[in-house]
């Protein structure tokens, strides 16, 4: 990604046919009937990927009030009177983040019921671990705040208690949902966006949103496979693997659970959970059962995409892997912490990883409660992944995380989280390799796409137009830049 940035570009048949500075200097040559495009306060670069979203989700949520970047209380409380003053017959007030923590707010502590009640109607903010409600929400769901610690305040083992009183986040279409989450993420910069867990129907209604032209992005596919029931669903499906859906979206791996998850506390570990010295984890999927889905899966030629989130789980998953004899295209999900020699030996197989550069920026914080500061410091060496020769591709997990690119490269550039601290500096990618896990290291992961995530001469012309050039900009306010545009196979499907 060396040298001037693009600002012009020739487009034909929805390929890249010239590029250059400007329209002066466009190479090669551009090639009779031509559309030219320049955008001179701009920045082209290939369109981000997101390597594992699940997008009917991130669609359903767009509707909450979104609390992602939200660094204080007092702003929450903002948030929140707006959207309800913006939505006046809402039942409830939905809110959505990534993960409340303490350090990251500028009061140090978290919200409480009474700081919510100015919206007169119950108020729900959900994470990935926890949630938490104001008194209104709380006495519709039949809790005492007193019994909470902190006051009210549920964790994941009880959260649904007090979910289950908002008017259902899922509710809709699929289809509608799906693309709604699709033009969240075109808005954002993406191109090409990994369904993290479709089944066969879901599959059914993102091939007739393809045929009706409705797909702002290309979309992969990855096919739950993961409980008895999905697995008897893939199998009777006759979906094929890379099996075209239309001209935008294609069937990819197969997604398989193997063990849990670190912010509830059960990835699986080598070492126990801080202050749970019996705690190492929990299997979603134990060795005997995840060794039949990967047999389920070689068996109708599917590659592997597998969860896994623990050092123990990661070993023991790329072992099995190792023993079943996956296809090319596997790759792990998370793999958070990498136990010595797993990631040359990941290398070795062929096995990639689908990172969430975004979760060092939410979790790390309360992570360090979880399993040291050690460990946190080592969460996530995208540097060791990518020196060990790992294909490694970044997302964001959505609506886990906040589906911004720019908030992953934020991450993966100066590994600080929300309260402002760097964990395990010596980890820091410079800008032009984390680029590349939006780009051509997340298109390594997918061979089968045909993608390269490259601004080339042939190449669809899947890109976008930023405001500055992220090469040349502090990552401290990386954030700051702007999307001007989202173009997908020639086409603009974001414009600021």
């Amino acid at each position: 990604m060396s040298g001037p940035p693009i600002r012009a570009l020739a487009l034909k048949d929805g390929r890249i046919a010239a590029l250059g500075p400007d329209p002066e200097h466009l190479a090669p040559a551009p090639p009779v009937g031509a559309d030219f495009l320049e955008f001179p306060g701009g920045c082209v670069l290939p369109g981000f990927w997101d390597c594992h979203v699940h997008i009917a989700w991130l669609g359903a949520m767009r509707a909450a009030c979104w609390l992602f970047d939200a660094r204080s209380i007092s702003e929450i409380v903002q948030r929140v009177g707006r959207w309800a003053t913006a939505h006046p017959d809402a039942p409830a007030v939905p809110c959505r983040t990534a993960n409340l923590e303490p350090a990251a707010l500028a009061e140090g502590r978290m919200p409480a019921p009474a700081d919510l009640d100015a919206v007169e109607r119950p108020v729900v903010i959900s994470d990935v671990n926890k949630c938490l409600g104001n008194t209104a929400a709380l006495a519709a769901a039949g809790i005492d705040p007193a019994a909470c610690d902190p006051p009210g305040v549920l964790w994941f083992g009880e959260k649904s208690r007090l979910e289950r009183i908002l008017p259902p986040q899922r509710q809709g279409a699929f289809a509608e949902r799906f693309e709604a989450g699709l033009h969240a993420l075109a808005a954002l910069g993406v191109t090409t966006a990994v369904e993290g867990y479709a089944t066969p129907d879901e599959v059914a209604a993102i091939r007739r949103l393809d045929a009706e032209g409705r797909l702002p992005c290309r979309v992969i596919v990855q096919l739950a496979a993961s409980t008895p029931e999905q697995v008897h669903a893939f199998e009777a499906s006759g979906l094929e693997f890379a099996q075209p859906l239309g001209p935008l979206s294609q069937i990819g791996p197969a997604k398989i659970f193997y063990d849990q998850f670190a912010m509830h506390r059960t990835a699986r570990m080598t070492r126990p959970y801080q202050g749970e010295p019996a705690n190492t984890g929990a299997y979603f999927n134990g060795p005997e059962a995840f060794a039949q889905r990967l047999q389920a899966a070689r068996d109708r030629g599917f590659p592997v995409a597998v969860h896994v989130t623990g050092d123990a789980g990661l070993a023991e998953a790329v072992d099995a892997m190792a023993r079943e004899g996956c296809r090319e295209g596997s790759f792990i999900i998370h793999g958070y912490f990498v136990p010595e020699g797993t990631a040359a030996r990941m290398a070795g197989l062929g096995i990639g990883l689908a990172a969430q550069p975004a979760f060092l920026y939410h979790w790390a914080d309360t992570l360090e409660r979880f399993v040291g500061t050690d460990r946190v410091d080592r969460f996530y060496p995208f540097d060791h992944y990518l020196a060990a020769g790992v294909a490694v591709g970044a997302s964001a997990d959505a609506p886990i995380a906040d589906p911004d690119p720019l908030l992953g490269l934020y991450a993966a550039t100066t590994r600080r989280s929300a309260s402002g601290r760097t964990w395990g500096p010596d980890h820091a990618l410079a800008m032009d390799a984390a680029l590349t896990l939006y780009g051509e290291s997340a298109a390594r992961l997918f061979p089968s796409s045909g993608l390269s995530a490259r601004l080339a001469i042939g190449e669809p012309a899947d890109f976008v137009v930023l405001d500055r050039d992220p090469r040349t900009f502090d990552p401290a306010d990386l954030r700051s830049i702007g999307i001007l545009a989202t173009f997908v196979a020639g086409r603009p499907v974001h414009t600021a």
